[in-house]
């Protein structure tokens, strides 16, 4: 029998999408290990992201103590034309539309992971033009790690997340925020009430298919009503996005959220949730119902239910829209990490 107290760490290339599949529940294993990682960083969100929008070589390079998985980059090359030539780019799956992404790591292992990891791809230098490692969180090892001086590296502020911490008192949460902007949601969320029933629900299985399609649906016609496309208004996302769901619907990461008016469905909120904190990924709202604000009612109710099951932050994820300030005054940053090889450098 292995000793299991004993470290013996190994690095294992992932180089197919059979191989990939064939690793998902240790690396869900390893998902739920790690403390400070977020929901896009869960197989299954890589994972189907990749099934979907994958469209260069997979080199996802994995971490194992003996036969535990204790770290994984989830990794991808793929070509784009440079000025002079094509570049081969190292990059997360996911990039585009996934708000954080890392290195995921076993916290007893993740300095020797990270730098494990970053050690094979500098070794392995000639697979690869320039590494774009985006949407990193500020305390991300990728940024203070040390790299051999034939390297180049270049960090830059990509985003800003807006993000409130919840107080243990709903009141106490409200009154923090704005006065004109208070007063309007809670006028608006009492009109709705006084002209009937109004309801806060979470998806279940037997409605998640119904209610992603109510997102779709929703946040398409705010959009359209602006004469603009939505987000959510390609085949390719609706069908990622479905799958995404499902997937991460079973794994208990999902939290999708419908705002019932007399029965009617008005808005809709897509959120994931790990270690105590939501994430507001998308959203939308019946146009027609503007008046009676029901993209703030459903926050205001999500953000009242999520203090009273004890969810310690709501993020916002990124971007700088006027409305999430009105939500919360913090804000946090996204980092952006390129590494080249210098020219000239003697071998």
């Amino acid at each position: 029998m292995d000793d299991i107290s004993a470290v013996s760490l190994h690095i294992k290339e992932i180089k197919n999408t059979d191989e990939l599949n064939e690793i998902a529940d240790e690396w869900a294993e390893l998902f739920e290990a790690a403390p400070d990682t977020a929901p896009f960083q869960s197989p299954s969100w890589l994972i189907t992201w990749w099934k979907y929008f994958g469209n260069g070589r997979l080199w996802t390079i994995a971490v194992y103590n003996r036969r535990i998985l204790v770290g994984i980059a989830p990794l991808y090359i793929f070509n784009y034309s440079g000025q002079n030539n094509i570049l081969r780019q190292l990059t997360f799956i996911g990039t585009g539309n996934t708000d954080y992404m890392d290195i995921l790591c076993r916290p007893e292992f993740e300095s020797q992971s990270v730098q494990m990891i970053l050690e094979f791809l500098t070794g392995s230098k000639d697979e690869w033009d320039v590494c774009d490692f985006q949407e990193l969180r500020d305390f991300s090892l990728l940024l203070k790690i040390k790299l051999p001086e034939e390297f180049e590296i270049n960090i830059i502020s990509s985003g800003v997340c807006p993000v409130a911490v919840l107080p243990e008192s709903v009141n106490e949460y409200i009154s923090r925020l704005p006065v004109s902007f208070r007063k309007n949601t809670l006028r608006a969320r009492r009109r709705l009430w006084d002209s009937g029933t109004l309801r806060l629900e979470t998806a279940k299985e037997g409605n998640l298919e119904e209610y992603i399609d109510w997102l779709f649906r929703l946040h398409n016609a705010r959009w359209n009503n602006r004469n603009m496309p939505g987000l959510l208004g390609e085949n390719s996302l609706q069908n990622f996005h479905k799958d995404a769901a499902a997937k991460m619907f079973h794994s208990g990461i999902l939290r999708l959220y419908v705002l019932r008016h007399n029965g009617k469905i008005i808005a809709s909120v897509y959120s994931l949730i790990k270690n105590e904190k939501l994430y507001n990924y998308i959203g939308g709202f019946d146009p027609d119902l503007a008046k009676f604000s029901p993209g703030s009612v459903i926050l205001l109710d999500i953000i009242e239910k999520a203090i009273s099951e004890g969810i310690k932050e709501f993020d916002f994820l990124r971007g700088e829209e006027d409305y999430k300030y009105k939500w919360t005054t913090e804000e946090r940053h996204n980092y952006r990490m390129l590494i080249k090889k210098k020219k000239n450098f003697p071998e």
